[in-house]
Parts: C-alpha cells; structure tokens; sequence
C-alpha cells in the first residue's frame, strides 16, 4: 500500500545517513561513529515538529497526518541502525501530529492532563491547525 510508504525525499534522507555512517565507520571506532550521530533524533524530531505552525493554515488531512506520522517511523528505524536513537523523541513527535485529528474537545482534555507535554507554541500550533480543517470543513459544505 502506497499510504504505508515514507515519502521520496525520506526515503533518500535515510540513504545518505547510511552512506555517510557506512563511509565513517571504515575510519572511526563504533563509538566515535556513536557519537557524531547522537542527537540526531531529537534535531530531526524537532525540525518537523517546528515546521507545524509554517503550515498551521493549511488544511492537515487525516492522510497528511498520516503520511507525517510514516515518514517519522521510517526515519527512526533508521536512525535506530546507524544511531542506535532512542523512540521517545519519536513517539513525541507522532503524538505532536495524531494531536491534529482529535476533536477540540479531546485536544482540551489532553493538553489539560498533559501540560508539559508540549510548549504553549506547540500547542497553538496544533489548535491553529484543526481551526483551519475546521473552516476548511466548512467551506466544502
């Protein structure tokens, strides 16, 4: 199925990380190669979720969560071969996006049992985007 895939550009990120840590690895000790690539999870992880409020206006399907969501897996078993990168800035960041797809209601709920789950930006950044599925919503009917 198509919808299982990681995007095109993930897919040759994934790639160049390991032809980069298959061409440092002739050189360097395994924990030397450890190290230049700790951290990478939690940069990448971050740089996604930081682009959320760059397109909060749009309109952010289920598929388009979805898609995010699979491009994330994809990337972090990767990165858990060359880098040995922990889950947890991943599993952050897939519950950042599957936030998008809750009712506002449940999106309340979770940041009121949740507060420190996310900053007060991030969690603009996903109550912007439902507001605008929300009048895109509107628009159709």
């Amino acid at each position: 199925d198509e919808s299982l895939q990681p995007e095109g550009f993930i897919v040759e990120l994934n790639r160049d990380l390991t032809s980069i840590e298959d061409a440092i690895s002739k050189y360097l000790h395994p924990s030397k190669v450890q190290y230049l690539f700790s951290g990478l999870d939690q940069l990448v992880c971050s740089i996604i979720m930081r682009t959320l409020p760059l397109i909060s206006h749009r309109r952010i399907t289920p598929f388009g969560v979805l898609l995010i969501t699979r491009n994330l897996y994809a990337l972090q078993q990767n990165l858990t071969n060359v880098a040995n990168a922990s889950s947890k800035h991943f599993d952050h960041a897939r519950r950042y996006f599957e936030l998008i797809n809750k009712s506002l209601e449940d999106l309340e709920q979770f940041r009121s049992d949740n507060p420190k789950e996310f900053s007060q930006e991030e969690y603009k950044a996903i109550t912007d985007a439902y507001a605008a599925n929300t009048s895109m919503d509107m628009k159709v009917r």
